[in-house]
């Protein structure tokens, strides 16, 4: 997060005009692209250095919540084979998620535009599934007990609606760009 955050203050404050005002294949695009910060070579650095601690920082986490999901489970959870169908699914889509997080980050939009469409769509189910999964197991624990255990749970909720709330959005905007060349900006 502090990466990318870092990438777009750098990006918005000195290469202003690389991110929106460039040519592309539909024409000028006016609106910035997060794949096209992250591959300049300033904040690239940032991305970068910053994705490199992150990733372990996350394989730990991944870990650890892997196992305390199966010592934390409820005993009156009637969904056992469920459970660990989701504890599963939390783990490998998690690092899923971190695996192609770092695939858009080595292959750049103009290294090879399909492959990173193809590595960001991916990186956005694999977020999806293991935020559901990650909500699934939450429910089905002793993580759901008061009083910290049920704020924790709604704010995973509305984490995971409006990311994928913003899924359609982001396929959308992508179809009517790169398919039909609506920028709306002209």
């Amino acid at each position: 997060m502090f990466g990318s955050v870092a990438a777009i203050a750098i990006a918005l404050l000195f290469h202003n005009n690389e991110i929106s005002n460039y040519n592309w294949q539909c024409g000028r695009a006016n609106l910035p692209s997060l794949s096209r910060i992250i591959n300049l070579p300033v904040e690239r650095t940032f991305w970068q250095l910053l994705l490199l601690f992150h990733v372990p920082v996350r394989v730990v986490e991944l870990m650890t919540g892997f196992s305390r999901y199966k010592r934390l489970q409820n005993i009156y959870n009637k969904h056992t084979l469920l459970y660990e169908i989701s504890r599963y699914c939390y783990f490998y889509a998690g690092l899923g998620e971190l695996l192609f997080l770092s695939a858009l980050s080595i292959v750049g939009e103009r290294e090879n535009i399909q492959l990173h469409v193809i590595f960001f769509y991916t990186f956005g189910f694999c977020g999806i599934g293991h935020m559901i999964s990650n909500i699934f197991c939450h429910a089905h624990s002793l993580y759901y007990l008061n009083p910290y255990g049920r704020i924790g749970y709604y704010l995973k909720i509305i984490s995971a609606s409006l990311y994928i709330i913003s899924a359609p959005i982001l396929v959308g905007s992508f179809i009517l760009y790169w398919k039909r060349c609506l920028t709306w900006g002209k």
